[in-house]
């Protein structure tokens, strides 16, 4: 468990029990468990704690998953958040659009905790490593930036010495051409 990152997963299901039992498995895994029981409650959540990754009900009332997902990938600051749809829903067509809103996995009810856990470790890792990768891009080209900008002023101060050594040698043939003209 020490090389685990304490992450936070926000669960979201209209059934309090599924909440209550996958709180416990996220728990035992060492990250913080947010509860919501409705796509509204997670919305709510989400404006003051951006989870890591959200285990998502399809079938609750007033905003169903499949509508919730989609409206966080359409969102820049949630987009990238993964999201484990975890039905009962087991069709071909539950399957094919949860994927096509943006999840990234899908569990079947009634699940297994060590399948909760494999997958839930499986993206957590991927998008830890997904930000890493992000953030040492942004750094590299900072670097890159800088490392251009410093080689472009060391050219500058090249052709300028240059410059200075080609006048020099100009006045100073000039200077003897003219004296020998005398």
């Amino acid at each position: 468990m020490d090389d685990v990152i304490k992450s936070k997963v926000l669960l979201v299901d209209d059934v309090e029990i599924n909440c209550v039992i996958l709180a416990e498995i996220i728990s035992s895994m060492g990250h913080e468990p947010l509860t919501a029981t409705s796509a509204k409650e997670a919305i709510e959540i989400m404006k003051n704690d951006l989870p890591d990754l959200i285990l998502l009900d399809i079938s609750m009332p007033d905003m169903n998953g499949l509508e919730f997902c989609k409206l966080l990938k359409d969102d820049v600051y949630t987009r990238e958040i993964p999201v484990i749809f975890i039905s009962a829903l087991d069709s071909e067509e539950d399957l094919s659009s949860a994927f096509e809103t943006g999840a990234v996995d899908y569990i079947l009810k009634p699940f297994e905790p060590m399948d909760v856990q494999v997958r839930v470790t499986t993206h957590l890792k991927l998008y830890h490593m997904q930000r890493e990768l992000e953030e040492s891009n942004r750094r590299l080209n900072a670097v890159i930036k800088n490392r251009h900008a410093s080689d472009k002023g060391r050219q500058r101060s090249f052709m300028k010495t240059f410059g200075e050594i080609v006048m020099d040698k100009d006045r100073c043939r000039t200077h003897i051409c003219g004296s020998e003209a005398d």
